[in-house]
Parts: C-alpha cells; sequence; structure tokens
C-alpha cells in the first residue's frame, strides 16, 4: 500500500454526545484562545468547521502548533496543499468546491473525552463523508499523536519509534532499518547534509500489534503505511522497507505533487524495498516471468485503471522490473525527473496514464525482462508454442 492518502480516524466511544444540524452558512469565523485548557464547545466547532470549508488561511491557527511542526521538520511540501497536517484528514474538495457558492449543511456532534480532550465528528450528507478530528482545548490535534500519547518511545539514527509494547522491538530490526536508510540514500542520491538533518528530526515508525491497531490509528485496515501529513509510518512490521522507500524518495525530491502514477510509485517501492515481507531480490525475478509469459502486459502497468484492476502480487512484481531497469540505465537522476513528470492531481492525464515515456518503456521491455531474470529468458511451457 503506497501511502494514507485518504481517511479519517476510526470512532472513539464518547462519554457525553452534543449532536446537532447546522446550515453552514456561518460567514464570521471565531479565532480559537490562547488557553488550552479550555475544551472544544459548538461554537468552536462550527467555527472551525467554517474554516476547513471555506476560510482556509485561518484554518492553520485551529491546528496544534506541535503538529505543525512534526508536519513541516523534514521540509517535504506537497503541491497544491495549503496544509500538510491535513493530508488525509481533509474536507474533501468538492465540499470546498460547494462551500464557495453557498452554505453547506452538515451535521455536528461532540464527544468530550477527558477534561482537556474532545472528539468532533462533523458529517456531510450532501456527499455521504464523515471526518473526525481530536481537539486538546481549541487544538485540533492528530489522532495518531493522540492515541499514541502513552505509548513508549525508543530513537536509532535515523527513526523514532513509537510502541505499545516492548517485546515490539529488537536491536537487529532497529539496527537493520538504519542500514537501509543508509543503502536507500546511495541509491537516491541524498546529500551529506540531507542525512544529517534526517538524523536531526527522524522518520516517525509507529509499531503497532497488529492490523486493527493500524486501523484504530489511521482508519485504514492494512498490514502498514506512510502517513504523509507527519511524514511517519504506521505498521505492524518490525522492518517495513516498502513504505519507508516512499517517504524516502519523496525526501529526496522534497517539493512534488500528491499522486503519482502507480507503475512508477509502487514499482520503484517493490523494486527496493520489496513487499509483504518478501525481498526485491525475489520480486523483481518474478515480475520478469510475468512480463516474459504475458500473465502481465506492459501496456495494463501504463494505465491507471488498468494497473489498479490487477491483483498487486502481479503488477506490482511488474513494474519493480521495469522501474529497476529504468534506475540502472538511466540514473537516478533521469529518473526521478521522469517520476516527478508522471505525478500530479487525480484527474491529471500524468497520472492516469503514461504517455510521454511509452516509446521508451516500451523499447526497454526485453532488456528489463532479462536484467530481472538475471539474464535468463523464462517460457511457460503452456504459452510457449501458444497453447
Amino acid at each position: 500500500m503506497a501511502s494514507m492518502r485518504s481517511s479519517t480516524p476510526p470512532r472513539t466511544s464518547p462519554m457525553r454526545r452534543a449532536l446537532g444540524v447546522v446550515a453552514g452558512g456561518l460567514w464570521l469565523l471565531l479565532v480559537p484562545s490562547a488557553v488550552s485548557a479550555e475544551i472544544l464547545d459548538r461554537q468552536n466547532a462550527r467555527a472551525f468547521a467554517e474554516a476547513l470549508l471555506r476560510d482556509r488561511t485561518s484554518l492553520v491557527r485551529w491546528i496544534d502548533q506541535n503538529d505543525i511542526a512534526s508536519s513541516r521538520r523534514l521540509g517535504i511540501e506537497y503541491e497544491e496543499v495549503d496544509l500538510k497536517a491535513l493530508i488525509a484528514y481533509d474536507v474533501a474538495d468538492t465540499l470546498k468546491r460547494l462551500a464557495e457558492s453557498g452554505p453547506v449543511a452538515y451535521e455536528l456532534a461532540i464527544d468530550t473525552l477527558d477534561d482537556e480532550n474532545a472528539l468532533l465528528t462533523l458529517t456531510f450528507p450532501i456527499i455521504g463523508a464523515t471526518n473526525r478530528y481530536y481537539f486538546r482545548g481549541l487544538r485540533c490535534v492528530s489522532a495518531i499523536r493522540y492515541l499514541t500519547r502513552h505509548w513508549s518511545l525508543r530513537e536509532s539514527a535515523y527513526l523514532r519509534f513509537h510502541f505499545p509494547a516492548d517485546t515490539l522491538t529488537s536491536d537487529y530490526c532497529v539496527a537493520r532499518l538504519d542500514a537501509f536508510v543508509e543503502r536507500m540514500a546511495d541509491v537516491l542520491g541524498l546529500t551529506s547534509d540531507d542525512l544529517v538533518l534526517l538524523r536531526q528530526q527522524k522518520i516517525d515508525y509507529y509499531l503497532c500489534q497488529n492490523e486493527e491497531e493500524v486501523e484504530r490509528l489511521t482508519g485504514f485496515r492494512a498490514r502498514g503505511l506512510a502517513v504523509l501529513a507527519y511524514d511517519a509510518l504506521v505498521t505492524t512490521y518490525p522492518t517495513h522497507y516498502h513504505e519507508l522507500v516512499h517517504l524516502l524518495l519523496n525526501y529526496r525530491l522534497r517539493r512534488l505533487p500528491l499522486y503519482t502514477h502507480p507503475f512508477f510509485q509502487e514499482g520503484f517501492a517493490v523494486a527496493y524495498g520489496g513487499r509483504g515481507g518478501i525481498a526485491p531480490d525475489v520480486l523483481v525475478p518474478v515480475g520478469g516471468f510475468l512480463l516474459q509469459s504475458h500473465l502481465v502486459e506492459l501496456s495494463d502497468l501504463l494505465d491507471k485503471e488498468a494497473f489498479a484492476r490487477m491483483d498487486a502480487s502481479l503488477s506490482y512484481p511488474a513494474a519493480a522490473v521495469m522501474n529497476r531497469y529504468l534506475v540502472a540505465t538511466e540514473g537516478i537522476g533521469p529518473y526521478l525527473h521522469r517520476y516527478r513528470q508522471q505525478s500530479g492531481a487525480p484527474e491529471d492525464s500524468a497520472v492516469r496514464r503514461i504517455r510521454t515515456a511509452d516509446t521508451v518503456i516500451r523499447s526497454s521491455l526485453q532488456a528489463a525482462i532479462e536484467l530481472g531474470l538475471g539474464g535468463r529468458t523464462v517460457v511457460p511451457e503452456s504459452t510457449e508454442r501458444g497453447g
């Protein structure tokens, strides 16, 4: 799984619940006071909702400053994202566009969690969407930060580990992750200054006990994923190289669109980080076999919708072969330029289909297959004669 890009924090059982339906026509924005001991009330909750929908310039004042600093610490920025800390937690763009022409109706509920913390739930019937936000006083805090506030901490050279049980960590896995970061630094061409900043600020690594815990923190049921809002991993794997590759590549580019064609995004991550606990040196030959035997066609890899229709156990290794070849033959600089070109908004043609690179990629197919297979050409008996 590539990254956490659209989700909302999971439900929390309420201690006290207030529910109402509000017409989103509150044009006067109330700025939260500096008194953190206050508990979120309906007036401030409405003002926050209006900031989400229409007054984006004031929105940063509602977000806890520690979360803002955390989201900015590595200098990774995403184009067309006005507040990185809200990636995957923001209201839908459809609602923002509707708010430009008039009020947007929403339901508002506040669950008081304790003397200082509350959970705000906003439901937008017009598109059937629900967003949830944790508040400490009158400041919105990240769901991950709130739900892991009592977890233990451990730091390595490049990562900051958060974990609920000491048995989840080991010196061996920590050392392997640090060594992997340094190997990927060589692949990506990170500078010594890049590594200094990474040692100082670190990637947050939330090590969960199971998929249910991942879902509780992120809203996604998965073995693990990258949380782009906070340059973090939330995972059940003690060494989740695949998702770490996603973050390190974004760190190398520093500024990029939020979406990338999966041929490049997932292909690169598998080529260097593997997938599902299986090493890239196992998956790349598998990808070569899949392409050589026509069990996967290159044309399907280049089309986003066709890529998505395939099982990831087929599409990801096949894309990895091609990406490994492009890096090996072009060098990381030209490859990253190509990666950047195939990034953009979800509806952009560059994200939906690879066109500009078609000729180069298609002409590289057989050489990539041979590289993936270690110079061996393998054709299954059943397809050798068209059977």
